[in-house]
């Protein structure tokens, strides 16, 4: 240093050294501050993926299978049984796509008993259709739709154990969240 730093060092004393150090820290800890806030706002954003909404959306598609079922009249009408096993199969490829939306390993295990059952819905189903429609052996389509909403059983069930995975996982979410603000 030079002599008239040191004079004006001795005259204001270290203050100005630990004011500046003092700020230097507020601005980094500030910017520290600002990036993790930034990067809690992306996390937050997941809350709105529909990964926390996939169980409404099975229970409400299976209804509109079943539905689309007992409006076919008896025998159901083929083009209502091929739309049937179109749709079944969008749905079963859904199932595939989101399940790579989901983190949790409980929702992902779901997920595949999910597709699992509704690739046997479908075939069962339309083997039950089809048995029913050859035999006609007069049984009421009340009585074969029954049988083919019992395959679809499995289904709801898993939609309530997704659905509880799904409040798990969004609990956690927001536990883990809370910790970081």
């Amino acid at each position: 240093f030079t002599s008239p730093m040191i004079a004006k060092l001795k005259t204001y004393g270290v203050a100005p050294l630990v004011v500046l150090l003092a700020a230097v820290l507020m601005v980094w800890a500030g910017a520290f501050a600002w990036r993790n806030l930034n990067h809690l706002c992306e996390v937050l954003s997941v809350v709105q993926s529909p990964s926390f909404h996939l169980a409404e959306h099975v229970s409400q598609k299976l209804l509109a299978l079943n539905q689309m079922l007992r409006g076919s009249g008896s025998p159901p009408d083929p083009v209502v049984m091929a739309d049937f096993q179109r749709q079944a199969a969008e749905m079963k490829l859904w199932v595939r796509t989101n399940r790579l939306s989901v983190t949790s390993a409980p929702q992902r295990d779901i997920l595949d008993r999910i597709e699992a059952a509704l690739d046997d819905y479908a075939m069962r189903t339309t083997r039950i259709v089809e048995e029913n429609t050859r035999a006609a052996s007069g049984a009421k389509p009340t009585s074969v739709l029954d049988q083919v909403e019992q395959e679809a059983s499995p289904i709801p069930a898993l939609a309530l154990e997704l659905r509880a995975a799904e409040q798990a996982a969004l609990d956690r979410f927001v536990k883990d969240s809370r910790r970081s603000m």
